[in-house]
């Protein structure tokens, strides 16, 4: 199963894009074998929560990867090394990424963030959600 987490303080706007593309995503129906979740502010609690999923696709406001309002996404090695200064909320998701590897019973699953920085407004809320679920859906996917 592939998981889409959706990380972030719907209290503080500047971390509020990830709660609003779960609230976007939770309204319709995901494609087979996707699950959502709401991983809030849970930061390394989410290791159970996640076990056990082939791919992961976090949604959490950026920051230093593009310019306002243009939707980012990162994976590999290189982005756990900047994420001290690019994830908000004290870099829990760093901390998360970087345990996935040694946390998990059996194989880590393979991940990728999806986000922006700037204002959540709906256009950037809607373009960050269909950004999550191409890359859900896998190589070649593309939402219309």
């Amino acid at each position: 199963m592939v998981l889409i987490v959706c990380i972030g303080n719907r209290l503080v706007e500047a971390d509020s894009l990830g709660p609003r593309v779960h609230d976007q995503l939770s309204c319709a129906p995901l494609p087979d074998g996707v699950g959502l979740l709401d991983g809030g502010l849970r930061g390394l609690n989410l290791l159970g929560s996640v076990e056990g999923a082939s791919r992961l696709v976090f949604v959490d406001a950026l920051r230093g990867f593009a310019v306002d309002g243009q939707v980012s996404v990162v994976e590999g090695t290189g982005a756990i090394d900047r994420a001290d200064e690019g994830f908000g909320h004290s870099s829990g998701l760093g901390y998360l990424l970087r345990a996935l590897e040694v946390g998990c019973e059996g194989p880590a699953p393979r991940w990728v963030v999806v986000g922006a920085q700037g204002a959540a407004d709906e256009a950037l809320v809607a373009a960050v959600a269909r950004r999550a679920l191409d890359l859900a859906r896998g190589p070649g996917a593309e939402t219309r």
